[in-house]
Protein backbone atom coordinates (compact mmCIF):
# COMPACT_ATOMS: atom_id res chain seq x y z
CA UNK A 1 0.00 0.00 0.00
CA UNK A 2 1.23 3.28 -0.78
CA UNK A 3 1.71 5.97 2.27
CA UNK A 4 -0.08 9.01 2.27
CA UNK A 5 3.23 10.78 1.07
CA UNK A 6 3.15 8.55 -2.04
CA UNK A 7 -0.48 9.24 -2.66
CA UNK A 8 -0.41 12.71 -2.76
CA UNK A 9 2.23 12.56 -4.89
CA UNK A 10 0.94 10.20 -7.33
CA UNK A 11 -2.98 12.60 -7.19
CA UNK A 12 -0.62 15.54 -7.76
CA UNK A 13 0.69 13.72 -11.15
CA UNK A 14 -2.71 12.82 -12.34
CA UNK A 15 -4.40 15.95 -11.97
CA UNK A 16 -1.10 17.54 -13.82
CA UNK A 17 -1.32 14.79 -16.58
CA UNK A 18 -4.97 15.43 -16.95
CA UNK A 19 -4.13 19.48 -17.03
CA UNK A 20 -1.73 19.08 -19.97
CA UNK A 21 -3.71 16.87 -21.86
CA UNK A 22 -6.88 19.52 -21.77
CA UNK A 23 -4.48 21.99 -22.47
CA UNK A 24 -3.32 20.32 -25.77
CA UNK A 25 -6.46 19.65 -26.72
CA UNK A 26 -7.76 23.15 -26.64
CA UNK A 27 -6.74 25.02 -29.40
CA UNK A 28 -6.39 28.97 -29.24
CA UNK A 29 -8.93 31.29 -31.02
CA UNK A 30 -7.51 32.58 -33.58
CA UNK A 31 -6.01 36.04 -33.14
CA UNK A 32 -6.20 38.55 -35.85
CA UNK A 33 -2.88 40.08 -36.30
CA UNK A 34 -3.11 43.78 -36.42
CA UNK A 35 -2.80 45.65 -39.79
CA UNK A 36 0.13 47.34 -41.01
CA UNK A 37 0.66 51.05 -40.58
CA UNK A 38 -0.58 53.01 -43.40
CA UNK A 39 1.45 53.99 -45.97
CA UNK A 40 2.60 57.85 -45.93
CA UNK A 41 3.45 60.03 -48.86
CA UNK A 42 3.44 63.55 -48.58
CA UNK A 43 2.29 63.86 -45.34
CA UNK A 44 -1.15 61.99 -46.47
CA UNK A 45 -2.22 58.88 -46.54
CA UNK A 46 -4.64 57.67 -49.40
CA UNK A 47 -7.20 55.13 -47.97
CA UNK A 48 -10.60 54.03 -49.02
CA UNK A 49 -13.31 54.29 -46.39
CA UNK A 50 -15.36 51.06 -45.51
CA UNK A 51 -18.04 50.46 -47.83
CA UNK A 52 -15.10 50.78 -50.78
CA UNK A 53 -16.60 54.11 -52.30
CA UNK A 54 -15.05 57.52 -50.36
CA UNK A 55 -11.67 57.63 -51.13
CA UNK A 56 -9.60 59.69 -48.11
CA UNK A 57 -6.81 61.61 -48.21
CA UNK A 58 -6.24 61.49 -43.94
CA UNK A 59 -3.12 63.78 -42.46
CA UNK A 60 0.08 61.96 -41.30
CA UNK A 61 -1.19 62.25 -37.71
CA UNK A 62 -4.97 61.31 -38.09
CA UNK A 63 -3.81 58.14 -40.03
CA UNK A 64 -2.32 56.87 -36.56
CA UNK A 65 -5.65 57.28 -35.31
CA UNK A 66 -7.56 54.68 -37.60
CA UNK A 67 -9.27 51.82 -37.45
CA UNK A 68 -9.65 49.09 -39.92
CA UNK A 69 -11.82 46.61 -40.78
CA UNK A 70 -10.95 43.25 -40.06
CA UNK A 71 -9.30 42.11 -43.59
CA UNK A 72 -7.05 45.93 -43.38
CA UNK A 73 -8.54 46.62 -46.53
CA UNK A 74 -10.66 49.74 -45.47
CA UNK A 75 -10.69 52.39 -42.72
CA UNK A 76 -13.48 52.00 -40.58
CA UNK A 77 -12.86 55.21 -38.75
CA UNK A 78 -10.81 57.44 -36.96
CA UNK A 79 -10.05 60.45 -34.77
CA UNK A 80 -8.32 63.39 -33.73
CA UNK A 81 -7.30 65.71 -31.44
CA UNK A 82 -6.35 69.37 -31.67
CA UNK A 83 -6.35 72.74 -30.03
CA UNK A 84 -7.98 76.46 -31.12
CA UNK A 85 -5.55 78.73 -31.23
CA UNK A 86 -5.20 81.99 -33.20
CA UNK A 87 -7.97 81.38 -35.64
CA UNK A 88 -6.62 77.17 -35.97
CA UNK A 89 -7.17 74.22 -35.11
CA UNK A 90 -3.70 72.59 -34.60
CA UNK A 91 -2.95 69.42 -33.91
CA UNK A 92 -2.61 68.80 -30.38
CA UNK A 93 0.43 66.70 -30.12
CA UNK A 94 2.27 69.99 -31.34
CA UNK A 95 0.93 72.66 -29.61
CA UNK A 96 2.55 73.84 -27.19
CA UNK A 97 0.82 76.22 -25.21
CA UNK A 98 -1.70 75.88 -21.92
CA UNK A 99 -4.58 77.43 -22.43
CA UNK A 100 -6.54 74.27 -22.99
CA UNK A 101 -8.72 74.73 -25.73
CA UNK A 102 -9.39 71.29 -26.90
CA UNK A 103 -11.50 70.12 -29.67
CA UNK A 104 -12.05 66.35 -30.40
CA UNK A 105 -13.43 64.89 -33.54
CA UNK A 106 -14.03 61.11 -34.10
CA UNK A 107 -15.65 59.48 -36.98
CA UNK A 108 -16.85 56.11 -37.45
CA UNK A 109 -18.78 54.08 -39.71
CA UNK A 110 -20.05 57.34 -40.77
CA UNK A 111 -19.17 57.70 -44.53
CA UNK A 112 -22.10 57.66 -47.49
CA UNK A 113 -22.59 58.78 -50.78
CA UNK A 114 -24.65 62.07 -50.79
CA UNK A 115 -27.44 60.51 -51.99
CA UNK A 116 -27.72 58.32 -49.24
CA UNK A 117 -26.94 60.39 -46.78
CA UNK A 118 -29.85 62.77 -48.19
CA UNK A 119 -32.51 60.02 -48.19
CA UNK A 120 -31.56 59.48 -44.83
CA UNK A 121 -31.42 62.67 -43.61
CA UNK A 122 -34.92 63.66 -45.45
CA UNK A 123 -36.58 60.78 -44.64
CA UNK A 124 -37.83 62.21 -41.57
CA UNK A 125 -37.45 66.29 -41.70
CA UNK A 126 -37.45 67.84 -38.76
CA UNK A 127 -40.26 69.99 -38.11
CA UNK A 128 -39.61 73.55 -38.32
CA UNK A 129 -41.80 74.99 -35.36
CA UNK A 130 -38.67 73.08 -32.97
CA UNK A 131 -36.91 76.19 -34.04
CA UNK A 132 -38.63 78.77 -33.60
CA UNK A 133 -38.21 81.50 -31.31
CA UNK A 134 -34.52 80.73 -30.49
CA UNK A 135 -32.80 82.38 -27.80
CA UNK A 136 -29.14 83.46 -27.81
CA UNK A 137 -26.88 82.69 -24.91
CA UNK A 138 -25.41 85.80 -23.18
CA UNK A 139 -21.70 84.54 -23.43
CA UNK A 140 -21.35 81.85 -26.62
CA UNK A 141 -22.15 81.84 -30.24
CA UNK A 142 -25.61 79.32 -29.43
CA UNK A 143 -28.90 80.03 -29.29
CA UNK A 144 -31.75 77.71 -27.35
CA UNK A 145 -34.26 76.18 -28.61
CA UNK A 146 -37.24 75.93 -26.32
CA UNK A 147 -39.53 74.37 -28.41
CA UNK A 148 -37.40 71.41 -29.47
CA UNK A 149 -38.79 69.02 -26.99
CA UNK A 150 -42.64 69.57 -27.34
CA UNK A 151 -44.92 67.33 -28.54
CA UNK A 152 -46.32 70.03 -31.37
CA UNK A 153 -46.24 73.22 -32.08
CA UNK A 154 -48.88 73.74 -29.39
CA UNK A 155 -48.61 70.97 -27.02
CA UNK A 156 -45.34 72.11 -24.35
CA UNK A 157 -44.50 68.92 -22.76
CA UNK A 158 -45.68 68.68 -19.06
CA UNK A 159 -42.66 69.29 -17.42
CA UNK A 160 -39.45 71.02 -18.81
CA UNK A 161 -37.21 68.28 -20.07
CA UNK A 162 -33.49 68.58 -18.34
CA UNK A 163 -31.42 68.77 -21.29
CA UNK A 164 -31.87 71.40 -23.95
CA UNK A 165 -30.71 71.56 -27.41
CA UNK A 166 -28.75 74.50 -29.19
CA UNK A 167 -28.22 75.51 -32.68
CA UNK A 168 -24.52 77.01 -33.39
CA UNK A 169 -24.71 80.25 -34.65
CA UNK A 170 -23.15 81.05 -37.53
CA UNK A 171 -22.77 77.50 -38.76
CA UNK A 172 -24.89 75.30 -40.76
CA UNK A 173 -26.00 72.08 -42.62
CA UNK A 174 -25.71 71.90 -46.10
CA UNK A 175 -29.21 69.94 -46.59
CA UNK A 176 -31.30 71.79 -44.45
CA UNK A 177 -29.50 75.36 -43.41
CA UNK A 178 -30.01 75.56 -39.95
CA UNK A 179 -27.04 75.60 -37.50
CA UNK A 180 -25.50 72.61 -36.13
CA UNK A 181 -27.36 71.28 -33.43
CA UNK A 182 -25.50 70.59 -30.03
CA UNK A 183 -25.58 69.42 -26.40
CA UNK A 184 -23.94 71.40 -24.09
CA UNK A 185 -22.91 71.04 -19.92
CA UNK A 186 -24.44 74.12 -18.89
CA UNK A 187 -25.93 74.64 -15.91
CA UNK A 188 -29.45 76.48 -15.48
CA UNK A 189 -28.75 80.21 -13.51
CA UNK A 190 -32.47 79.22 -12.10
CA UNK A 191 -32.66 75.17 -11.52
CA UNK A 192 -36.41 75.68 -11.69
CA UNK A 193 -36.58 77.52 -15.23
CA UNK A 194 -34.70 75.77 -17.99
CA UNK A 195 -35.23 79.38 -20.04
CA UNK A 196 -32.48 80.41 -17.75
CA UNK A 197 -29.81 78.40 -19.27
CA UNK A 198 -29.19 81.07 -21.54
CA UNK A 199 -27.68 82.82 -18.32
CA UNK A 200 -25.65 79.65 -17.22
CA UNK A 201 -22.15 78.63 -17.04
CA UNK A 202 -20.34 75.48 -17.52
CA UNK A 203 -20.96 72.75 -14.27
CA UNK A 204 -18.05 73.43 -12.36
CA UNK A 205 -18.02 70.23 -10.47
CA UNK A 206 -18.32 68.27 -13.46
CA UNK A 207 -14.20 67.33 -15.25
CA UNK A 208 -15.46 66.41 -18.75
CA UNK A 209 -17.58 69.40 -19.09
CA UNK A 210 -18.33 70.23 -22.73
CA UNK A 211 -20.31 70.40 -26.51
CA UNK A 212 -20.84 67.78 -28.15
CA UNK A 213 -22.59 67.71 -31.18
CA UNK A 214 -22.39 66.44 -34.97
CA UNK A 215 -21.08 67.86 -37.92
CA UNK A 216 -20.88 66.56 -41.54
CA UNK A 217 -18.60 67.66 -44.35
CA UNK A 218 -19.68 67.19 -48.26
CA UNK A 219 -17.21 66.76 -51.08
CA UNK A 220 -17.23 65.07 -54.40
CA UNK A 221 -20.79 63.87 -54.27
CA UNK A 222 -19.68 62.11 -50.70
CA UNK A 223 -20.39 62.70 -47.52
CA UNK A 224 -18.22 62.27 -44.18
CA UNK A 225 -19.99 62.88 -40.63
CA UNK A 226 -18.10 63.53 -37.35
CA UNK A 227 -18.97 63.32 -33.22
CA UNK A 228 -17.38 66.69 -32.19
CA UNK A 229 -16.42 67.50 -28.56
CA UNK A 230 -15.37 71.27 -27.72
CA UNK A 231 -14.18 71.74 -23.97
CA UNK A 232 -15.59 75.17 -22.31
CA UNK A 233 -12.59 77.17 -22.46
CA UNK A 234 -13.03 77.00 -26.24
CA UNK A 235 -16.87 77.30 -26.69
CA UNK A 236 -16.57 81.11 -27.16
CA UNK A 237 -15.46 80.09 -30.59
CA UNK A 238 -17.34 77.23 -31.47
CA UNK A 239 -18.80 78.51 -34.66
CA UNK A 240 -15.42 79.31 -35.83
CA UNK A 241 -13.98 75.66 -34.75
CA UNK A 242 -17.15 73.88 -36.26
CA UNK A 243 -17.28 75.61 -39.83
CA UNK A 244 -12.96 74.73 -39.53
CA UNK A 245 -13.43 71.69 -38.77
CA UNK A 246 -16.19 71.34 -41.58
CA UNK A 247 -12.88 72.28 -43.92
CA UNK A 248 -10.75 69.50 -43.30
CA UNK A 249 -13.47 67.08 -43.16
CA UNK A 250 -14.35 68.02 -46.69
CA UNK A 251 -9.83 68.23 -47.85
CA UNK A 252 -9.94 64.38 -46.60
CA UNK A 253 -12.74 63.49 -49.26
CA UNK A 254 -10.72 62.71 -52.34
CA UNK A 255 -13.83 61.17 -54.45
Amino acid sequence: MLSRFAQMAVSGLIVAAIALVLLIGCKPADIQPPCAPLSIENGFAHVTAVGGKVRLKLPAKVSGSVTMTDDCKYVRGFAATYSWHDGKLIDYSDYKGNDWNVVRISVGDSFNSLENFMNMSLDNPAPSWRYESPVRHKLYPLEFYPHYYWKDSSTPPVKAPRDVVWGVIGTHGALDNRPFEVYCDIARADPNSQASVVDGVFFKDYGDAKCRGWIYAINKGNVISALIDVTPRAVPHIDEIYNTAVEKLQAMIQE
